[in-house]
């Protein structure tokens, strides 16, 4: 059975992922940093009857990242897919105004967790595993009011960018999905005067990750993926990447 690993799977897209990934076969860890969620995590899937093994550890820190490798060495799990989609999003105000320890908190979560994670992952990665790491449309210009969450993500691009290129050679690949605006709780955060009704729920648009997972060499490492122009005939291809 292939094993996905997937950060900040509580709620909105990791969610979405988790559940998807366990109904197409994968043995999935479910990360996140609260009890009570992981809890209603584990059973939810249970009455579903999916593989979801929630784990309870911030991906962050070396102590939440040294747990994660203890359980999959105690599992012996090899994994096969990575999704680095934990996700912070910060405050909504100006750089002048920015709080430190708001922007320490984003940075660690959105960039220095698939930094550090990705590289105490790699003994325990299966040949040709994937490691997708959530970006997001903002990268494309700077943005007033946008902050650590900005920076952050652009960041994280480059991170798994540079990646892409070092990975390559040990036949590890690498990709980027942008996921687009979609109904979660950061989002009704980000912009608290839209109608959640007027955005696409998580689950509409996991079909690049599941497709990426899979796909071996046809999908090309360190390419970024618009999850929102991903058409499947039958089960998927790529609409544009860049």
């Amino acid at each position: 059975m292939p094993t996905a690993l997937i950060t900040g799977a509580t709620r909105g897209l990791g969610h979405a992922l988790a559940f998807d990934f366990a109904r197409d076969g994968y043995a999935v860890y479910a990360t996140g940093r609260t009890l009570g969620a992981l809890e209603a995590l584990g059973k939810e899937a249970r009455e579903a009857k999916l593989d979801i093994r929630p784990l309870r550890a911030d991906a962050a820190t070396e102590q939440g990242a040294d747990t994660l490798i203890d359980r999959l060495e105690k599992d012996a799990a090899q994994v096969d897919v990575v999704v680095h989609n934990a996700g912070l999003l910060g405050d909504r105000v100006e750089l002048a105004d920015y709080p430190l320890a708001t922007w320490d908190a984003v940075m660690a979560t959105n960039v220095r967790g698939p930094f550090l994670l990705t590289q105490r992952l790699l003994p325990t990665l299966a040949p040709n595993a994937a490691l997708i790491f959530v970006s997001s449309g903002i990268v494309e210009g700077a943005r007033p009011r946008w902050g650590a969450y900005l920076v952050s993500k652009v960041a994280v691009d480059a991170v798994a960018s540079t990646y892409a290129i070092e990975l390559k050679p040990r036949g590890f690949r690498v990709f980027v999905v942008n996921p687009g605006p979609l109904r979660t709780v950061m989002r009704a955060h980000a912009f608290p005067k839209e109608d959640p009704e007027s955005v696409p729920a998580p689950e509409e648009y996991t079909s690049v990750f599941l497709w990426l997972a899979r796909s071996g060499t046809l999908a090309e490492t360190g390419k970024r993926y618009e999850a929102q122009e991903f058409r499947v005939p039958g089960r998927e291809r790529p609409a544009r990447e860049r």
